[in-house]
């Protein structure tokens, strides 16, 4: 019995000193890999220790290495969820902090920037945070001088001070480039029928349009430069020559060309050309005064104007993107600007920092002969291109953006027009009737819900505005599951083409003329106002903010008072087909640009003015 308890003791004691062995080997084995810290210590000590009682921190520490070696926000939110008490989540969180304010600066959206501080009151991106927030919330979109100098002396760190600084510096550059005393000289070559007439026509015509902005127009001699109470000058240009080919130069074309320059500028605010056939070609005009003021359906008329600014509007221009083919349209939704190319390509861009326009992705289709004029981001998912051969469907996937549905002019007809009435439901107008789909249901399918031709389709729930070529109509989801419209407003001989909602307005285009339609009495729509092209030259899109309406067509941009009734700027664009305005910013396509323009200067005030009258 003695001998079997010796034997037993000596067995125990055996085993706790091997135990004892393994332990203090797996303590020892643990420190070195606690030294290293990598990814390789904690993985070898897990491989040789599994049971041991630093397996657990040895998971956690190797959790903690991945995450700080490849930080995500996915990653983190997996750790915190694996680990919620870990003591190792406060140093992670200075690892993915950028990676948060990341995610507010994508957006730029107040409550992003909100959600950042309440997770970061004290982190080393706070302060950063906290300017752009007040940026968004109360600056970027309704800047004035003094809120604008608050927000740079408080706000320093803010992503948004060069952008603040050079809104400021715009804002006083138009008051310190006011154009009060404008003078004009006009050359007109010697070979030009009663030149010294010309002359006098074009300086009366000049002098008319500035003083009615409120300009003091003085008059410039032929030869001799602008004097130093003149703030700006214009010079026009006018002579006429044989158009080439022509047998014995009977057919003249007149050329004239418009330059304003700034004293401040070296280079001009405006320079435009204007041409056409000379007015004695025309039907009935021999043996009449062929001077271009003898006949006032001269066609040279049709395209000349007179570019009016007040101030050194070109340093309102801030920035562009170009593309190697022509620019269609283009679409906003936040940040996010959708640009429709010639070809049915769609270009994304990151416009939350207009100075600095990025494409961020990129939608290709093979090239065929479809013709596609719109696009419309309709959520973070899916946008809408459509057009004289139907529409196509995108789809943002995790890799790239592909055609998730695609209805062919055979189908649907041709579309003119597409309007979003909620998350879930697209309405398209076009030849065949209006159409609704829903981006909830499967198979992706459009139901016609009206029949006829449509130009347009606008929504401001809980009402649809559908517009055909002689009338407007008012609707709601029940009328149109219906099949059925309510209100109706005639337009008499007015025939629309396309359609526009800028504020509380549709604007209705035709050829010449634009009508506006105000939407104030939502289900009573009434014609308030209609733009005539021989006063706001031929408009391609319009678009109102502020108390201001801002003119896009041939005469460049033009900045005007509610229905147009006065214009007191124009700004000289490259791009003047289609315009989206995003706070102060307008951003223009056409050609093969988009333009951006600060419009800062024109929200400065809350209520527009009309320029008053030079005595």
């Amino acid at each position: 019995m003695r001998a079997n308890t010796l034997a037993i003791l000596r067995l125990t004691g055996t085993l706790v000193a091997a135990a004892v062995l393994v332990t203090g080997c797996a303590d020892s084995s643990w420190e070195g890999a606690r030294h290293k810290n990598t990814v390789g210590s904690y993985h070898q000590f897990l491989r040789d220790h599994p049971s041991s009682h630093h397996a657990i921190e040895a998971r956690e520490r190797l959790a903690f290495l991945r995450v700080v070696n490849g930080p995500t926000l996915e990653s983190f939110e997996e750790f915190q969820s694996v680990y919620p008490d870990s003591p190792l989540t406060l140093e992670l969180r200075d690892v993915v902090e950028p990676l948060y304010f990341e995610l507010a600066r994508s957006s730029n959206a107040p409550q992003d920037y909100a959600a950042f501080l309440d997770r970061y009151p004290d982190g080393n991106l706070t302060a950063k945070a906290r300017g752009n927030l007040i940026y968004v919330s109360n600056v970027r979109d309704s800047p004035t001088p003094v809120s604008l100098r608050q927000f740079v002396d408080a706000h320093p760190d803010s992503d948004f001070v060069n952008d603040a600084e050079r809104t400021l510096a715009l804002i006083e550059l138009r008051r310190d480039t006011a154009i009060r005393t404008l003078g004009v000289r006009v050359d007109v070559a010697p070979n030009v029928t009663q030149a010294s007439r010309v002359r006098r026509g074009f300086a009366a015509v000049v002098a008319r349009n500035y003083r009615e902005a409120g300009v003091d127009v003085k008059l410039i001699p032929a030869g001799e430069g602008p004097t130093e109470d003149m703030d700006a000058w214009m010079r026009v240009d006018y002579h006429e020559a044989p158009a080439s080919g022509t047998f014995g130069g009977r057919t003249l074309l007149s050329h004239c060309r418009v330059r304003l320059y700034h004293r401040d500028l070296k280079e001009p605010v405006w320079d435009r050309k204007f041409d056409a056939p000379a007015d004695h070609v025309l039907k009935g005009a021999y043996g009449r005064d062929k001077t271009v003021f003898g006949n006032s359906k001269y066609r040279f008329w049709d395209r000349f104007f007179v570019p009016v600014s007040t101030w050194a509007v070109s340093e309102s221009r801030v920035n562009g993107l170009a593309w190697l083919e022509e620019v269609e349209s283009v679409h906003l939704r936040h940040d996010r600007a959708a640009v429709l190319l010639e070809r049915g390509g769609v270009d994304f861009v990151d416009v939350s920092n207009p100075l600095e326009p990025k494409v961020i992705d990129r939608y290709r289709r093979e090239s065929d002969l479809t013709h596609w004029s719109g696009v419309r981001i309709l959520d973070d998912r899916f946008t809408l291109i459509y057009g004289d051969d139907g529409a196509e469907l995108l789809q943002k996937g995790e890799l790239k953006i592909a055609q998730a549905a695609r209805w062919d002019v055979s189908e649907i007809g041709p579309i003119r027009s597409v309007a979003a009435y909620d998350s879930r439901t697209v309405f398209l107008a076009g030849e065949k009737g209006l159409w609704a789909l829903r981006l909830n249901q499967r198979p992706l399918m459009p139901h016609r819900l009206l029949d006829g031709d449509f130009v347009g389709v606008e929504a401001r729930h809980p009402y649809v505005y559908v517009v055909r070529p002689d009338r407007v109509e008012v609707a709601t989801a029940k009328h149109l599951l219906r099949h059925l419209t309510g209100t109706k407003l005639p337009l008499g001989s007015f025939r629309a083409q396309r359609v526009r909602v800028a504020g509380d307005s549709l604007f209705l285009f035709a050829k010449g003329h634009v009508a506006e339609v105000s939407l104030a009495d939502p289900q009573n729509p009434r014609v308030v106002a209609l733009l005539k092209a021989e006063d706001t030259g031929r408009l391609n899109d319009v678009a109102t903010s502020n108390g201001r309406m801002y003119l896009l067509g041939n005469r460049g941009l033009q900045i005007a008072g509610p229905h147009a009734k006065w214009i007191s700027d124009a700004i000289q664009v490259s791009a003047s087909e289609r315009m989206q305005l995003r706070g102060r910013f307008a951003f223009l396509v056409g050609g093969k640009t988009l333009e951006i323009i600060d419009l800062a200067p024109y929200h400065e005030d809350t209520a527009a003015a009309a320029p008053t009258p030079s005595s």
